[in-house]
């Protein structure tokens, strides 16, 4: 059985609430937060995204020569720059990478992408693959048109997995949030007490 949740509530009782129960009472025991609950599997960060393409319209053209000079005379004016326009200031195209970041294309759901674990691009500076040194922080950069961090939890006591989805949908300097929390009821309630 599948429920949809717009909502997430959180403990039935917040840890500050709790410290002050404490403080008032005579009798000094915190009673622990009473849901167990596990992270599944590491969380994974899925990225789509669009090869970069030279920025050819009439209108942005001009545009973008015009603030690629402006860069190379305020940076590289003290300090030799060896910066094509092309390295700063790309377009998004219309079709996809096969690879990128060390990352083979990979399917999820109905979407074309790539994924890794999200420690690893959040708990490090750098990744070396195939050789290559490359920094996390750009592994979301302006070819991206979609980052989603998806996480699975389980309430053992509960019966209960729950699928959580963080959504950024990146448009121009815009970027859309949404989430999704999925929850999925594996056990009745009147068998549950047989297994735990």
């Amino acid at each position: 059985k599948m429920v949809h949740m717009e909502t997430v509530k959180g403990p039935s009782q917040a840890e500050a609430d709790r410290q002050a129960e404490l403080l008032k009472s005579k009798v000094n025991i915190i009673r622990p937060f009473q849901q167990q609950i596990a992270l599944v599997a590491p969380p994974v960060l899925f990225q789509t995204r669009q090869m970069p393409t030279d920025c050819t319209s009439a209108v942005t053209a001009p545009f973008f020569e015009a603030q690629y000079k402006l860069l190379l005379a305020a940076h590289c004016a003290t300090v030799s720059c060896q910066l094509e326009l092309n390295d700063v200031m790309q377009c998004k195209g219309s079709e996809q990478p096969k690879e990128f970041f060390g990352l083979e294309l990979q399917q999820l759901g109905l979407e074309s992408g790539f994924a890794d674990f999200l420690y690893t691009i959040s708990d490090s500076p750098v990744l070396v693959r195939s050789g290559k040194t490359l920094r996390t922080a750009e592994f979301l950069d302006s070819s991206t048109t979609e980052a989603t961090v998806i996480a699975v939890f389980h309430m053992p006591n509960e019966g209960l997995t729950s699928v959580l989805e963080l959504r950024g949908v990146f448009e121009g300097a815009d970027l859309e949030t949404s989430m999704d929390l999925t929850h999925l009821d594996y056990m009745s309630r009147e068998r549950r007490p047989v297994f735990f």
